[in-house]
């Protein structure tokens, strides 16, 4: 669990310089997807969320209770 935690903390500061190299700041954004968009039976409000996510242009995002996601539908999420 520790090690988690200093590679996140890690992973942040690399991601802050460089994005603070380009524009002065970066964009971290957290979204609790409640069970994994209602066990994938609200497939309109995860189209939504992707779609306000992507107009925030975050340079982070966190997605928590993602119940019922696998490595492919978070790809496909991250993609969109």
């Amino acid at each position: 669990m520790k090690n988690s935690l200093i590679a996140v903390v890690i992973l942040i500061f690399s991601v802050s310089a460089v994005a603070q190299e380009a524009d002065g700041y970066f964009k971290v954004i957290t979204y609790n997807i409640w069970n994994g968009y209602d066990w994938g039976k609200d497939e309109d409000r995860r189209a939504e969320v992707a779609e306000w996510i992507s107009r925030q242009d975050p340079s982070i995002v966190a997605l928590q209770e993602l119940c019922k996601y696998t490595p492919e539908k978070l790809k496909e999420d991250a993609l969109s």
